[in-house]
């Protein structure tokens, strides 16, 4: 069975200072943009088959969307064929009901490729919404990799994107 998630680690940098002028108090804020990866990965019975970020081109990480997460699942469907063979048509994908992930172009390319057996929002079986423990990637991995990925203090994003895939490993 295959559980999926998606993983959000926000790296945010907010300098905030406190200027007296004339015993007035003003709060400043530097500009900033946030920077955080999104990396998607699934379970199978004896690996992780990913992560797979969502970025553009040039390694910056872009907004989930119901392409971008097709796009993703192409790369999964690829890994999974050279993971599994001919099993392959006989995995579940478990996935949450996340808009990008129920979207109807998602949920018709999920049917192209796992027929019925796709455990998700308004698929043919039901995605238990108040059940986030279903999912070992949610219960487990992503807590997990966040306390081994912060755990080297990365100083910049690509330092980050690095360690998660060393984490993961092949």
């Amino acid at each position: 069975m295959k559980l999926t998630s998606t993983l959000t680690i926000k790296l945010v940098r907010l300098i905030t200072f406190i200027e007296a002028q004339k015993h007035q108090f003003r709060l400043h804020k530097s500009h900033f943009t946030p920077q955080k990866v999104t990396v998607w990965a699934a379970l199978s019975g004896n690996k992780i088959i990913g992560p797979f970020s969502f970025e553009n081109e040039n390694g910056i990480t872009v907004m989930v969307n119901s392409e971008r997460y097709i796009g993703i699942l192409e790369r999964f469907w690829e890994e999974l064929d050279a993971t599994c063979g001919p099993r392959r048509t006989r995995q579940y994908l478990q996935q949450d009901g996340a808009t990008p992930h129920t979207s109807n172009i998602t949920i018709k390319w999920l049917r192209d490729h796992f027929k019925s057996l796709i455990i998700s929002k308004i698929c043919t079986i039901e995605w238990s919404p108040l059940s986030p423990d279903l999912s070992a990637l949610d219960c487990f991995l992503w807590g997990f990799l966040k306390d081994r990925a912060y755990a080297s203090k990365p100083r910049n994003i690509f330092q980050l994107k690095e360690k998660i895939i060393e984490e993961i490993g092949p």
